[in-house]
């Protein structure tokens, strides 16, 4: 077992329930599609970690989940998750890893196709001076957090999951509860199909993602919406 331990926090990609904000301009087949390719520029980020930091796989209960786990390498091992709210769902998931022995846990989001395996690297560096550490997006909310002890006060703390206060109140409990907190790389998740295009335009590492939602000929969809 490594010392540090890193998360990928995913729903099971089911038609009609994932990325819905992506209709109508996808269907449901390809918003479940493209949730598939996240993961898939995930794994593959992943492989410039493994040599130093276990990586697991945390998966929802809103669907089979065994074309999910068909996807997921063999150096990604995976558990389902456990509770109501997702600030509850995800301070299970990490406390799980530090119960068997991890002196850190970083957890992140799906929906970042373009997140660096740095960015990760030194989420864990920041935990050496610091109880927390989080990772913004552009829309008000966060990709990332992690910590070497439990943070229960926080993640299950009163949240409007989902609106773009997120983060700010994130932040303003963290210092309620006297922790300390680092912040890294500020990255855009892919919530909207404004987002998507964006990211198309924007991409350079030519990812599954962007080669999936390249296919997909979205300026055309929406001029014609």
């Amino acid at each position: 077992m490594k010392k540090n331990a890193y998360i990928i926090f995913s729903r099971v990609p089911v038609s009609g329930k994932t990325k819905t904000r992506l209709m109508p301009y996808l269907t449901g087949d390809e918003c479940a599609n493209i949730h598939k390719m996240f993961l898939l520029d995930l794994f593959l980020m992943s492989e410039n970690l493994k040599e130093n930091v276990d990586i697991f796989l945390s998966y929802s209960n809103d669907g089979n989940p065994s074309e999910l786990l068909n996807l997921c390498p063999n150096f990604i091992s995976s558990f389902p998750q456990e509770g109501q709210s997702l600030g509850e769902k995800m301070n299970n998931s990490i406390n799980l890893l530090l119960s068997k022995g991890y002196e850190k846990v970083i957890l992140t989001g799906s929906d970042i196709p373009n997140i660096d395996s740095t960015i990760i690297l030194n989420g864990f560096k920041i935990l050496n001076s610091n109880d927390i550490v989080l990772a913004p997006t552009l829309d008000g909310g966060y990709y990332l957090i992690g910590c070497s002890k439990p943070i229960d006060d926080v993640l299950t703390s009163p949240m409007n999951w989902g609106h773009d206060t997120v983060f700010e109140n994130t932040m303003n409990t963290i210092t309620f509860f006297n922790k300390t907190c680092g912040l890294t790389t500020e990255l855009n998740d892919i919530d909207t199909i404004d987002d998507l295009i964006k990211f198309i335009k924007c991409d350079t590492n030519l990812g599954y993602t962007f080669k999936f939602a390249k296919s997909l000929n979205l300026e055309e969809r929406i001029k014609y919406e």
